[in-house]
């Protein structure tokens, strides 16, 4: 019997993959989940950069397009997309924590600060329609 679970690749503004069956068992089980990987490699920290390689994803331009929305939507709040992308994981009760990940102390501290920016519920309210899930950069 666990108390937490490291959860990657499963729970981000772009996969929902937790909500079929990870989500429920961690409800049944009463099991917090720690999501790891909830910025997609970056792409939900900086919006989409042209030419830049997110590691192991290959996202499409349909989907980084898709962030694009996210990020000017985000921006008509002035909420940064990383603290948008972070909070939505947590958002759902059975999300305990996220592991953002950083290359450098700068993105560590950023991430961190990023929980203490106050969005408005507005913003989660226009976000809604926006979430879907994304595989491997397609959308399905």
């Amino acid at each position: 019997e666990f108390d937490a679970a490291v959860v990657p690749r499963a729970w981000s503004l772009l996969n929902l993959f937790a909500a079929e069956r990870i989500l429920p068992a961690a409800v049944q089980h009463n099991v917090g989940l720690v999501i790891a990987t909830p910025i997609e490699r970056g792409l939900l920290a900086t919006g989409p950069i042209p030419g830049t390689v997110y590691f192991d994803r290959n996202y499409s331009q349909e989907c980084q397009d898709h962030v694009a929305k996210i990020q000017q939507l985000c921006a008509r709040y002035d909420a940064p997309l990383l603290a948008v992308a972070l909070q939505w994981c947590t958002r759902h009760p059975q999300i305990a924590t996220t592991i953002p990940g950083a290359r450098l102390p700068e993105e560590a501290i950023e991430n961190a600060r990023a929980a203490d920016v106050e969005i408005p519920e507005e913003l989660w309210e226009e976000l809604t329609p926006l979430i879907v899930h994304w595989e491997e950069g397609i959308h399905r």
